[in-house]
């Protein structure tokens, strides 16, 4: 494991779960990777786009954050409306919701869910 893992996970070990954005995973293998860094059942020519997407979806504070070139970020349709989409790589997504909230000391916050 190399240094910046190690850190990475203790970062997200220890940061309290109201300063971060991304709340809930429905997918716990793509929740393991991201929070303790366990790449069981990620596949390795993606690992690195999907810490990256991630780290950018966690830091995001609203959709223009995630405007950026070769995200195509865009929302869904039909019954997945209000659902939102960057891609890895050809057909693969990881697609999440944002939620609006009432934060406790910041006021408005946004919520992300990730699919």
């Amino acid at each position: 494991m190399t240094v910046f893992l190690v850190i990475w996970s203790l970062v997200h070990l220890f940061l309290p779960t109201y300063l971060t954005m991304i709340k809930d995973f429905k997918n716990k293998r793509l929740a393991a990777f991201f929070r303790e860094g366990n790449n069981k059942g990620i596949p390795k020519e993606f690992e690195k786009r999907i810490r990256v997407r991630l780290e950018a979806l966690d830091s995001a504070s609203c959709l223009d954050d995630l405007k950026i070139p070769g995200y195509n970020l865009h929302e869904l349709k039909g019954d997945r409306k209000e659902t939102w989409s960057i891609a890895l790589s050809g057909n693969w997504r990881i697609t999440f919701k944002f939620e609006q909230g009432k934060g406790e000391a910041f006021g408005q916050n946004t919520f992300l869910f990730v699919s």
